[in-house]
């Protein structure tokens, strides 16, 4: 059994492929979307027309500082503050069966006095 022989163009492909990861290993790229969509309800249909808070169902790994770049981004407003609640989701029960809906995340975020996103 003879070693193969590694050719220098293949060294080079290695040598770029090693500094890629190393560079990559510090950072975490998030290229998707954290904003799943807007949440209208009573409630927060009247926050949105008194306070100037919206209300966002996001992913359950976005944080507050991605979601603020992110409805900035989208809409074009200054955010002020993002608040996040979490809702574990409920376990039911039928028969000897159990089951268990996914748990929820909502971003309330404040906009600076005189921004408004069109929520129709």
């Amino acid at each position: 059994m003879s070693a193969k022989k590694i050719t220098t163009k293949e060294k080079e492909i290695l040598a770029a492929a090693e500094q890629n990861l190393s560079a990559a290993q510090g950072t975490v790229v998030r290229s998707r979307r954290n904003i799943i969509k807007p949440l209208i309800s009573e409630k927060s249909h009247d926050s949105m027309e008194k306070e100037n808070q919206y209300t966002f169902l996001v992913r359950i790994d976005a944080n507050k500082s991605e979601i603020k770049k992110e409805v900035a981004r989208r809409y074009g407003v200054r955010v002020l503050r993002v608040n996040i609640v979490r809702k574990p989701g409920s376990k039911s029960r039928y028969r000897s069966d159990v089951s268990k809906k996914e748990d929820v995340k909502k971003a309330i975020v404040l906009l600076k006095k005189g921004d408004k996103i069109d929520a129709s």
